[in-house]
């Protein structure tokens, strides 16, 4: 569902009982120029085993994943990949 401010509300990826991956998905209108998106971004102090996971070469990828939206702020620690009928999510 989303907050009352219209924007999605994020999930948290959780290892060994810490949060480690902010997850937030958006929809076309939120951009109006690119499909929907979801946005990865990691989330800090969880410890050694956020940092492994976070490291990970599968999960860095989605990281290290641009797509222009304008006004997301995207960095070494966030990534975002559009949703489409071809996207493929490993």
């Amino acid at each position: 569902p989303a907050a009352a401010s219209g924007e999605p509300n994020d999930g948290i990826l959780t290892v060994g009982g810490r949060d480690c991956i902010a997850v937030k998905l958006a929809d076309r209108t939120a951009t109006g120029t690119v499909p929907a998106y979801i946005v990865f971004a990691k989330k800090t102090g969880g410890g050694d085993v956020c940092t492994q996971v976070q490291n990970a070469a599968p999960v860095q990828a989605y990281f290290d994943s641009r797509i222009e939206v304008q006004g997301l702020d995207l960095s070494d620690d966030k990534g975002a990949i559009a949703i489409g009928s071809s996207t493929t999510i490993y």
